[in-house]
């Protein structure tokens, strides 16, 4: 397992906790972890230097909710890129991808995207 894959699974079931349940999770070494899931998910927006519980529970609630709708984006975007792969459009598919992976914010994200335009060659 990867570094990556080892802090997202921390990450997962971190958020399943209530806001409350965070708020006492918020020991200064989860939420060093969480500091460094957040800089290698999103690079372009870290987390402040310095979290209280109650910005701890909120940061968290608010990753995973930001993760779910970028996830949901990506399948959008798979889709449709298939969708102009299987009407001829193979050129069309593959920027259609890169240009969703300019505009995302998630690095696992933009690999599997531009994983996916190597197909479209």
């Amino acid at each position: 397992m990867t570094e990556r894959d080892s802090l997202t699974e921390w990450f997962h079931e971190l958020a399943e906790h209530s806001h409350e349940e965070l708020r006492e999770l918020a020991s200064p070494e989860n939420i060093e972890q969480l500091q460094k899931h957040v800089a290698r998910s999103t690079p372009e927006h870290l987390l402040p230097d310095q979290l209280n519980a109650s910005e701890f529970a909120s940061a968290v609630v608010e990753f995973r909710r930001n993760e779910s709708a970028w996830n949901r984006a990506t399948m959008t975007a798979l889709i449709k890129a298939d969708d102009l792969f299987k009407a001829g459009h193979k050129a069309q598919a593959a920027e259609s991808l890169k240009e969703f992976a300019t505009s995302c914010p998630w690095t696992l994200f933009q690999e599997v995207v531009l994983n996916q335009t190597t197909h479209y060659r």
